[in-house]
């Protein structure tokens, strides 16, 4: 018997209460549908795939370094947006789709979830061209969007929307819920931030949107007798949003460094600086249910903000990272520092879920030696986004788990998970488990990748570099490889496909300027000196819109997608291998099954073995009899490959 793929595990949506959500079982034993899936397809359904940030689909099997070239690989199609994709396109197989009013089922389509700075939330069918499959502009009649003008910043906009990577939840509600936030302006000239719950099928609130507002005890920025407020126009939801326990975990970045806003329609005005505001929510009821500040108390005014403001958290529009326990890492941009005081300026910090008395707590911290001048000098620690990495195994067996997080100084700081490191005194990081000096140099505004035992980063200014691990384990001190091509501002967040541990791929988008379409490269992973394409080759056939900040390319199911300043762009094979049936050469064994006391969903694997004579490839077409109709096919991941018919 040939091991052809092995499908990890049979998701049954059930009820920890009832047994069932919806269909019929009848026992586990008695299931009753068919299912028909093509190729093997990955959700993404987070920022960077994956809760650790690595943005890594290590189940891809389309796109391989021999078919990703100039004749076989280009532009598919593009999905024009009303407004600039800062957002990360967000990607879901074998979606149901319902007309507005939920009625109507309109069919299950591969979507792709475009969030843009007009506030419009759209689905995209990924397998063809045409209108959205749903378009919902989140804003209320009376509102607008806040544009650069509101903050004399003209860091992102020239509107701001939907910036946030939102997150979403396919267990959440009949279809699954997509949840993102919004800002718009109000027309006395008042700011306002949302957190929307999105039916998935129809593109309509599922709840009640509730509007971002938090206080915190606390002397600092943002404060009048002891409590600080939360203030919609001081600071805006940047960084992607954290699921984590069934909870949405927000985090706030500010308008440049500025601490003073003018309302443009009272002409009121407002001087007291912005901080660290943190804020969460039920996922299921959309009520909060814990505030964190990391500037509770403020500090000496330097440089950058005379009201001792900062240490919010930016992460280069990645959303923070999440260990398998829950607690959550990210670093923080310019502020005061002060642990003693809960304030975190340039700092990774490790947060707690744990919200005992409605409080987001800091278990554990690494800070610079150099912090006061790094702040001083606008040398933000948190300019760049934090990753974890897989478990790292040493000579002797013993496994290590690190994270990197690093910013404007070029520094490469490896930290370990388990104990930050804290702050040095000694005049240099000795606390860091292990430092690069000048590893990246230009300083990093954006996110890593991992694949394979290797780190890759896209530093300002500079080529893209790829750090490999020896077996101590440490970082071997200089890049193993880099690509020929500079990524200008920011530098390039990169992603990753592979099959396993094979065909990797490195795609990073570079911005060649503010007003210069983008362009789409494809690196051999194990050599970034080795191009396989890029979007400029032909640009008449694949070229880009205007490339903006932040963007890191998705990909899923053998397609790539990019959003820019007007549109998002879809890549792939441009004469892909039709699939082949193989339903009649194909055993299908079912091992046991277990229910998960986490979420109450049952699971089975499913190993799939061919007749001991053909030798099966993808893409593949396969009907496996006797499931409900309810059951999903799930990846190594969790991803889904497709539903029920």
């Amino acid at each position: 018997m040939r091991l052809v793929r092995i499908i990890d595990h049979l998701k049954q949506t059930f009820s920890p209460v009832s047994g069932l959500v919806s269909g019929s079982l009848g026992g586990v034993g008695c299931l009753c549908a068919a299912f028909t899936a093509t190729g093997l397809a990955v959700d993404t359904l987070t920022s960077r795939v994956d809760n650790a940030r690595t943005s890594l689909n290590a189940d891809e099997v389309t796109l391989t370094p021999a078919n990703v070239n100039l004749n076989a690989f280009g532009k598919l199609r593009v999905f024009p947006t009303d407004g600039q994709v800062y957002a990360q396109p967000l990607y879901v197989s074998s979606a149901p789709i319902y007309d507005s009013t939920g009625a109507n089922f309109r069919g299950r389509y591969n979507v792709v979830i475009v969030g843009s700075e007009k506030n419009t939330l759209s689905a995209f069918n990924a397998d063809a061209s045409g209108p959205a499959l749903w378009s919902n502009r989140l804003m209320g009649s009376n509102e607008a969007n806040p544009t650069n003008d509101d903050f004399s910043c003209a860091d992102l906009g020239p509107t701001f929307g939907i910036t946030a990577t939102p997150v979403i939840d396919l267990q959440q509600g009949p279809h699954g819920r997509i949840f993102v936030t919004t800002y718009t302006k109000s027309s006395d000239g008042n700011f306002h931030q949302y957190l929307h719950a999105i039916d998935l099928a129809t593109g309509q609130d599922a709840l009640p949107a509730v509007e971002l507002g938090a206080t915190y005890p606390g002397t600092g920025p943002e404060s009048s007798n002891g409590t600080q407020t939360f203030h919609p126009f001081a600071s805006w939801n940047r960084a992607g949003l954290v699921l984590s326990n069934r909870t949405i975990y927000i985090f706030f970045g500010s308008h440049c460094d500025n601490e003073t806003f003018t309302n443009s329609v009272t002409g009121a005005q407002y001087a007291n600086g912005y901080s660290g505001f943190i804020m969460a929510y039920d996922e299921g009821t959309l009520k909060q249910v814990a505030v964190g500040n990391l500037n509770p108390s403020g500090g000496p005014p330097n440089n950058w903000v005379k009201y001792g403001s900062g240490n919010t958290i930016w992460n280069a529009g990645c959303a923070p990272a999440v260990d398998a326990a829950g607690n959550i890492y990210a670093p923080t941009g310019n502020g005061p520092f002060n642990p003693s005081q809960g304030n975190y300026g340039d700092s990774c910090v490790k947060l707690s879920t744990d919200l005992t008395g409605g409080r987001i707590n800091v278990v554990d911290s690494f800070t610079p030696f150099d912090q006061a001048t790094l702040a001083n000098l606008d040398k933000d620690y948190g300019s760049g986004a934090a990753m974890l990495i897989p478990g790292q195994t040493d000579a002797n067996g013993q496994k290590h788990y690190f994270v990197t997080a690093n910013g404007k100084d070029g520094n490469l700081y490896l930290l370990n998970r388990d104990n930050l490191g804290g702050y040095s005194t000694s005049g240099s990081n000795d606390n860091a488990y292990q430092e690069i000096v000048g590893g990246l140099q230009g300083g990093v505004w954006s996110s890593p990748a991992y694949f394979h035992g290797a780190l890759y980063f896209g530093p300002n200014g500079q080529p893209l570099r790829r750090y490999v691990f020896d077996r101590t384990p440490l970082l071997k001190a200089s890049s193993s490889s880099s690509s020929g091509t500079p990524y200008q501002y920011p530098g390039a967040s990169p992603a990753i496909s592979a099959w396993g541990s094979t065909n990797g791929i490195v795609w990073a988008l570079q911005r060649v300027s503010s007003s210069a379409p983008g362009v789409l490269h494809a690196y051999n992973s194990g050599n970034l000196a080795l191009e396989l394409w890029n979007s400029g080759q032909n640009s008449g056939r694949d070229g880009l819109d205007t490339a903006v900040k932040f963007v890191v390319p998705t990909i899923a199911n053998g397609r790539v997608f990019v959003g820019t300043a007007t549109t998002v762009s879809e890549f792939g094979l441009l004469n892909p291998t039709p699939a082949v049936d193989v339903t009649g050469s194909v055993t299908v064994l079912q091992h046991r099954i277990s229910r998960s006391p986490i979420n109450g969903y049952y699971r089975q694997t499913v190993t799939l073995t061919d007749a001991g004579s053909t030798v099966l490839s993808a893409p593949l077409s396969l009907v496996l009899p006797g499931l409900s109709p309810n059951a999903q096919l799930a990846n190594r991941s969790g991803g889904t490959t497709g539903s029920a018919n």
